[in-house]
This record gives C-alpha cells, sequence and structure tokens, in this order.
C-alpha cells in the first residue's frame, strides 16, 4: 500500500508556487528591463504607448501578449502586412474581413486554393450617359430631379466636390 503512495505520488503534477499580483517579470533584473526599454524606445515606443495599452481592453492587452510570446498565427498574419499595403489593402479593409465570416471563409477557399479566381472576359454596358451637357452643378442635379430621380446624399456629396 505504501509502495502504491509513492508511485502515485511521483506522477501528480508539482504544485504551483502561488504567485504575487506581479508575477515571475517582477524578478527580471533592472540591467534587462532597461535594455528592454532601450529597445522599444529606438523602435519608436513612448511612454503614451504605454498609458494607452494599460488602458485598452483586455482582448487588446492579449493580443499585445501574445506577440509577445511568438504566438506563430499572430506572426502569421503580421507577415503579410507589407504585401497586403502593396498590393492596396486598408486597415478597414481588414476591419471588414473580421466582421464577416462568410467573406473570410471565402478568402480561405481561394487562399486554399478550392475555389478559383477568374478574370471577367466580357463587361456589359449598364447604362451610359453623356457627361458636360449641363451648364454647371446645379443645372444637372436640377435635371436629374426634373426627370423623377432621388439624388442621394452620398451622390450629392460627390456631385458637389471638384473634379
Amino acid at each position: 500500500m505504501v509502495a502504491v503512495m509513492l508511485v502515485g505520488d511521483l506522477f501528480r503534477e508539482p504544485q504551483q508556487k502561488e504567485k504575487g499580483p506581479m508575477g515571475d517579470l517582477i524578478r527580471t533584473p533592472h540591467s534587462e528591463v532597461t535594455a528592454t526599454l532601450e529597445l522599444l524606445d529606438r523602435l519608436g515606443v513612448t511612454q503614451h504607448d504605454f498609458t494607452v495599452l494599460r488602458k485598452s481592453p483586455s482582448w487588446s492587452q492579449g493580443i499585445v501578449g501574445r506577440i509577445h510570446k511568438t504566438d506563430p498565427f499572430l506572426w502569421a498574419m503580421l507577415e503579410m502586412e507589407q504585401t497586403a499595403e502593396k498590393v492596396g489593402f486598408f486597415p478597414g479593409d481588414f476591419r471588414e474581413l473580421a466582421q464577416d465570416e462568410e467573406k473570410m471563409r471565402q478568402v480561405l477557399a481561394v487562399v486554399r486554393g478550392v475555389v478559383e479566381i477568374k478574370a471577367i472576359e466580357r463587361f456589359s454596358t449598364w447604362r451610359t450617359i453623356k457627361l458636360g451637357t449641363h451648364k454647371n452643378v446645379k443645372a444637372l442635379k436640377s435635371a436629374i430631379t426634373d426627370a423623377g430621380f432621388h439624388i442621394s446624399d452620398w451622390a450629392n456629396d460627390i456631385l458637389g466636390k471638384r473634379a
């Protein structure tokens, strides 16, 4: 009976020491902390950035932690930043993808080769308009509304901009 208890104790998980409120980072040597702060300073990180991080939502703080722990998924996403920017992506494009699960599935299907993207060979004309037939923008707007059409706020804004 004693032997069984001893063998059982050998395979038991060692008890974790209770960490204080600061965890193990509090034991980091001052020279390491200073060297890390110098590196962050060279990279353009400011005290304001630390303040923003401390006040950020927990999911945002978690992302920063995952980056520092070299999470392979996040690093792979960060690797595509330069290429995505070079081909014309904007941050809003990624936000839109993040909020639309169906679009994300479609992108994944293309990336994995399940779906193929083909160029449109023929594009049919939906409507032809003649430009420059009105004296000014006000006359153009008047002609559109006189014909019974509505000009949306968005279209009105576009018409109001200089070419």
